[in-house]
């Protein structure tokens, strides 16, 4: 075999081998557009939804609620000076797979908008109302509703009504209830009721940042985490065919260009949805 043959020959292997990783990164990332992760899909909504059906939703181990004559059993605080969190499964009963915690949230109290950056989160309303925001979908959630909030996206909720509401919360993985328990203040059991307003907004935000939470000023229209698009995706493959077909070669994946979304500063304004 002469020297061209053999320049040809390699020069058709190279050219089916760069066709072949063309096509397996396009699958990939059609793949990646079809299917993205849940996380990746902002607040999930369930409705009439029943405790045995939280366990097993949640994917959490069966649990004992607090009640009136058991309160005394559970490690109970103040949040922020607002909402009553009472611990019934924390990391070091879990391994550190999740937390579970009872919030007891008065009327016109709730969280300021905030984000998760190492844990997800479900919330299940037990009694009363409370309204959720989760990046631009909003829900007014009443007992027997289910809610998903993924981490790395901006979410907020209040108690608007007149009568107190209840919720079980659970964190995958567990750790939240190490910052609960650093900012929080212990409830009396002499008066579980009335929380120790007001709150400490300096001592929140000098601690959230320890357990990847970012609280948001109000007002602060959070732009949503990037998912996958196919649409994107399908246009990205199409221009890359139509590349390769005008210079008779396809082009290897090179870059990838990673969006990063960049959140405003945390300040202290936050205590005006705080302090309601």
């Amino acid at each position: 075999m002469d020297r061209g043959s053999r320049k040809y020959i390699s020069l058709r292997i190279f050219q089916s081998m760069k066709s072949s990783v063309f096509c397996v990164a396009s699958s990939l990332l059609v793949a990646l557009a079809i299917s993205p992760k849940a996380e990746a899909h902002g607040m999930r909504i369930l409705t009439g939804v029943d405790l045995p059906t939280f366990i097993e939703t949640t994917g959490i181990d069966d649990f004992v609620a607090p009640t009136p004559e058991t309160f005394s059993n559970y490690e109970s605080v103040w949040v922020v000076g607002i909402d009553r969190a009472t611990f019934i499964a924390t990391g070091e009963d879990t391994g550190g797979r999740y937390s579970l915690a009872e919030f007891y949230v008065p009327p016109q109290a709730g969280a300021p908008a905030h984000i998760h950056r190492r844990e997800n989160e479900w919330f299940y309303i037990t009694d009363g109302e409370l309204s959720f925001k989760m990046d631009d979908q909003v829900i007014n959630a009443t007992p027997g509703t289910l809610i998903y909030g993924p981490k790395d996206h901006a979410h907020t909720f209040m108690n608007l009504g007149t009568d107190p509401a209840t919720m079980l919360n659970v964190w995958l993985p567990s750790g939240i209830e190490e910052f609960f328990r650093e900012i929080g203040d212990p409830v009396t059991l002499t008066d579980p009721f009335t929380p120790p307003l007001p709150p400490n907004i300096p001592k929140l935000l000098a601690a959230a940042p320890k357990y990847g939470l970012e609280f948001l000023p109000p007002g602060n229209n959070p732009t949503p985490v990037p998912e996958p698009s196919a649409s994107l995706v399908i246009l990205g493959f199409a221009a890359l065919v139509a590349i390769s077909i005008r210079k008779g070669q396809h082009k290897p994946l090179s870059n990838t260009v990673i969006v990063d979304t960049t959140y405003l500063n945390k300040t202290a304004e936050v205590a005006v949805m705080a302090q309601v």
